[in-house]
């Protein structure tokens, strides 16, 4: 591979890896399925560390703080909601009929359907990232709301309504951080005031089936999204690095660079 080849490579790959600085959930570990046939009940399990049962061994880079926990709960109607991690996706569905909702909490090992609003110990969401991303695949819309905890008073919820098909869902960090979108639209906030995204201490995922009609919906992993201008920055720094420190031609003297063309050496 030429040089140039070279360094477009360790590029990529370096762009690639600083891309997934940090993944909230890979979804790469099963868990369920859970399911709820009593309007108003609830299902609830969480993973944690160790292994047996309903427990899994986790690690940070599958899971933020080390522990999930996955819970659904029929609202209404006849039929059943249920929840699953599989094969590389968060899967919810409720039969036709049923009012449903399912909720996907990462606050460290509570153990626990309540919110442990400080479990992560407050992690800097904003070290090298802007927004948070996630993909859906669904026959019909729903409501998605994802919630960041300072504390039990300082929170913000971003709601998102998704439509039938496939698409990628950004929640922007300025949607979280900006004091003057509390209340409006579709952003709520605690009792003191919003999240501070350096300071995080729970991520919540909520999943609303407001309709009776069946719903099959597959999402994808939750990650934060790096700024475009630090890839950029990361790449151009590669860049020179690469050239500075690349062999110099066999055969040219000291001092001599710049001389000729390149890909001639003096004989």
């Amino acid at each position: 591979m030429s040089r140039h080849g070279w360094i477009l490579a360790v590029m990529a790959f370096a762009i690639s890896a600083n891309a997934q600085a940090l993944v909230i959930d890979s979804f790469g570990l099963d868990q369920g399925p859970y399911t709820d046939s009593t309007p108003g009940g609830g299902s609830e399990k969480t993973i944690t560390g160790g292994v047996g049962g309903e427990i899994v061994s986790l690690s940070s880079l599958d899971v933020i703080g080390g522990a999930r926990d996955l819970w659904t709960s029929m609202i209404s109607g006849s039929g059943m909601s249920t929840v699953e991690v599989s094969a590389g996706t968060l899967n919810f569905s409720t039969t036709a009929g049923t009012v449903g909702r399912a909720q996907v909490q990462w606050d460290g090992f509570d153990g626990s359907s309540a919110i442990d609003a400080t479990g992560l110990g407050g992690i800097d969401f904003l070290f090298g990232g802007s927004d948070m991303s996630l993909h859906v695949s669904t026959n019909a819309g729903f409501l998605l709301e994802l919630s960041l905890y300072t504390d039990a008073t300082r929170w913000t919820t971003v709601s998102r309504m998704t439509t039938a098909g496939s698409a990628s869902y950004l929640f922007p960090f300025a949607d979280f951080n900006t004091p003057t979108l509390c209340g409006m639209g579709s952003v709520t906030c605690g009792t003191v005031g919003g999240v501070e995204t350096s300071n995080v201490g729970a991520v919540v995922l909520d999943i609303n089936r407001l309709s009776t009609a069946g719903l099959e919906a597959s999402i994808g992993p939750l990650s934060v999204v790096p700024e475009p201008e630090m890839l950029y920055l990361f790449g151009i720094g590669m860049l020179a690095a690469l050239v500075r420190h690349r062999p110099r031609p066999r055969g040219r003297a000291a001092g001599s660079i710049g001389s000729e063309p390149l890909g001639f050496t003096n004989q």
